[in-house]
């Protein structure tokens, strides 16, 4: 513990013995607790209803995050291009098929990409990844500020999917 508190100031002066008594918070000054902790009252907020015949979601791929993966010859093999992933259900509602060339917009831009259906993912969800310079979801989503935390978030979006001249 010494070492992570020498090099991170989130731990600084942190020690084993303090993390047993349970008498430490995150990020921790070296300072023991003053009094009982208080809890925080807070209103639940309803969550956003979507009426929209698609639902656009970031995919979070296991091994292609693209920060230092895009320079991987071996994944941009496996994985050369984005692609929207839809469920099989979905996609026969859509009358699309695997390789369809679409285009999918939000109020915040569009994207041409070709669909790949997946058996895992269910009802009106669709997914993109972020990992592709130009086509990434991360230009289609929304963004948000917690009101509370004020730390930023994405929330997944409504999305109208248009199947694009030329396909089979």
């Amino acid at each position: 513990m010494r070492e992570i508190a020498g090099v991170s100031p989130l731990y600084r002066d942190l020690t084993y013995e303090e993390i047993g008594t349970g008498n430490c918070l995150w990020p921790y000054n070296g300072e023991p607790l003053r009094g009982e902790v208080k809890d925080i009252p807070f209103e639940v907020q309803k969550k956003r209803e979507y009426n929209a015949h698609s639902y656009l979601a970031l995919e979070k791929p296991l091994f292609h995050s693209g920060t230092l993966s895009r320079r991987s010859d071996a994944l941009r093999k496996i994985c050369p291009q984005p692609m929207l992933k839809i469920g099989h259900q979905h996609a026969g509602t859509l009358n699309l098929k695997e390789g369809d060339n679409v285009n999918i917009s939000t109020d915040h831009g569009s994207i041409d990409l070709q669909v790949s259906l997946e058996r895992s993912i269910e009802d009106n969800k669709v997914l993109l990844s972020n990992n592709f310079k130009g086509k990434g979801v991360f230009s289609l989503l929304s963004y948000s500020i917690d009101p509370i935390t004020k730390a930023p978030g994405l929330e997944g979006c409504e999305v109208k999917i248009e199947k694009r001249q030329g396909n089979k």
